[in-house]
């Protein structure tokens, strides 16, 4: 079964039909059989990161995009897949950095959409995660612990 998956993925890709192949590399994915995506660096990548593997996906990404020749609609599409991979993960930098480039890349084309979606996630997630820092805990189990120094000169007042 997931040979065949794949083997209908790979048809509709000749066909440049490559949102639609998609889903039967997510089911070959399915199958244990990731050997059998070796072949398309992108599309395991991206099943990875599906599939709740962010950190091998990140970097199955990262290769391909590497190696790709720029401005492509599949290098688009891995920036998205690697923003939630990195969000997946809580590395709200590193997804920062990668839709920022999905952002410049995705100017007049139908991917304009996913890169808003990603970055209201990206701000959902760090307006709670900040919202979670400066929570104070219920518990009375103490005085809280002074908040780390600043970094690179954020957060300081500039000094």
């Amino acid at each position: 079964r997931a040979q065949a998956a794949f083997e209908i993925g790979r048809i509709l890709l000749h066909l440049d039909q490559a949102e639609r192949a998609y889903p039967f590399f997510v089911e070959a994915a399915h199958g244990r059989n990731l050997e059998i995506l070796a072949v398309l660096p992108y599309y395991r990548g991206r099943c990875l990161v599906d599939t709740g593997r962010p950190r091998p996906g990140i970097e199955e990404l990262l290769a391909f995009v590497n190696s790709l020749p720029a401005d492509t609609a599949l290098e688009i599409q891995a920036y998205l897949a690697l923003a939630k991979g990195y969000l997946a993960e809580g590395d709200h930098a590193a997804a920062l950095r990668v839709l920022a480039r999905a952002n410049t890349l995705a100017e007049g084309t139908p991917f304009v959409e996913a890169v808003r979606v990603l970055r209201l996630q990206l701000a959902a997630q760090t307006a709670a995660g900040a919202t979670d820092a400066t929570t104070p805990p219920a518990s009375d189990a103490g005085p809280l612990a002074p908040p780390p120094p600043a970094k690179d000169g954020v957060g300081d007042g500039g000094r």
